[in-house]
């Protein structure tokens, strides 16, 4: 066999191969949860760092966050299914193309929030930190409770609509 034939049937056995491989040829990221995992049922408490990546989550209780944890949200849509999301101080949650719906949002005094190209859908929305970061992101707030700002915070070009 010449050089010729071999380049042919070396190109006809790969694109035959291509054509009958069912898989992506570039592989698919999987979702993925580090850290304090959420419950089947009831309060999901987060007291480690914690890490969601490509999730979709609906917890039926409260979601606190304690003990300086970090809750990083890489294209997530959380909802919390209880009455509120709360963070102690010190707690942190840094979020991008990342949507979380609730009752109320607590952020005190001490804790950093830092969201970017992400959403908010809550009842009632209480900042006491100055350490808020909201860019690039929707807020929707129930428009008898609305956002409460304590301290000042960072909402950068965003929507804010009442429900």
């Amino acid at each position: 066999m010449d050089g010729r034939n071999t380049a042919l049937i070396t190109a006809l056995l790969l694109i035959s191969t291509l054509l009958v491989y069912p898989g992506p040829l570039v592989p698919e990221v999987a979702a993925s949860i580090q850290g304090d995992a959420p419950p089947a049922s009831g309060d999901w408490v987060i007291e480690q760092n914690t890490t969601l990546i490509d999730e979709e989550l609906t917890i039926t209780g409260n979601l606190s966050i304690t003990n300086n944890s970090v809750l990083t949200l890489e294209n997530v849509n959380l909802t919390v299914g209880g009455s509120f999301l709360q963070l102690n101080t010190g707690a942190a949650i840094q979020a991008n193309d990342t949507w979380i719906y609730g009752g109320r949002l607590t952020i005190p005094a001490g804790s950093i929030v830092n969201m970017n190209n992400s959403g908010l859908d809550f009842d009632e929305i209480l900042i006491s930190s100055s350490q808020v970061t909201i860019a690039n992101s929707q807020i929707y707030v129930d428009d008898t409770n609305g956002i409460t700002l304590l301290a000042p915070a960072l909402l950068r070009d965003n929507q804010i609509f009442d429900r």
